[in-house]
């Protein structure tokens, strides 16, 4: 797959329309894979999830965005550490301010 999409990159509206897709299976793990029977009808939004993440990854498209999308879109994307740090700091600070000594 790797020297199909160096001759022919994908465009801005594949990843696009990649990017939509991964949210079509979700919740998505990569612990439970679709089953591989000849007698199963597989699903077509997890299918379209699968298929999208593979081509996103095979491309060199996918971000840690991706990612949370993908595995669970009900978490906010992750705040920077600096500003993290800058609010532990605050909290001690305060918490510090109005202790009392043993």
């Amino acid at each position: 797959m790797d020297s199909y999409f160096r001759d022919n990159p994908p465009t801005p509206e594949e990843i696009a329309k990649w990017r939509a897709d991964l949210t079509r299976g979700w919740p998505y793990t990569e612990d439970d894979p679709e089953p591989d029977f000849f007698d199963w009808t597989p699903d077509p939004d997890r299918s379209a999830t699968t298929d999208s993440i593979y081509l996103l990854k095979a491309t060199g498209n996918w971000t840690e965005e991706d990612e949370r999308v993908a595995f669970d879109p009900s978490k906010p994307p992750p705040r920077p550490l600096a500003e993290l740090e800058a609010e532990h700091d605050a909290f001690m600070k305060e918490l510090l301010k109005n202790a009392k000594p043993l």
